[in-house]
């Protein structure tokens, strides 16, 4: 069994000690445990306590980690992706500028050629 889990039976043998002790006459607040036990589970949780710390840190720094590294990759793929339409605008002016060119020489070729055949 994990520290965490320790913890958790360690805390619930305590709640249920409390929850099932004898009232003291004219005390609702108030109940008889055994000192002694209450007092060892106390100490078992205070010891295993720093341990479960350490271990939410660590799962708390792993999950950052995760997430930085996530964010990263997201940013290198939105740059990826940009830079790709980027380049596919890029060529679509490329080919529209190119067809432009193109009938202009056509058009041109054309005109010329009809004023050579009227010569």
């Amino acid at each position: 069994m994990d520290n965490t889990n320790d913890v958790i039976e360690l805390l619930d043998i305590l709640y249920g000690m409390v929850t099932e002790a004898w009232g003291v006459p004219l005390g609702n607040d108030k109940c008889i445990i055994e000192r002694e036990k209450a007092i060892e589970i106390i100490n078992d949780i205070k010891a295993n306590l720093p341990t479960s710390l350490a271990e939410a840190k660590r799962l708390v720094a792993a999950r950052d980690e995760f997430i930085g590294n996530a964010k990263r990759e997201a940013e290198a793929l939105r740059k990826s992706a940009e830079e790709k339409a980027r380049i596919m605008v890029e060529e679509q002016e490329i080919v529209r500028i190119a067809k432009e060119r193109s009938a202009e020489m056509i058009a041109s070729a054309e005109s010329k050629s009809k004023e050579l055949r009227r010569v």
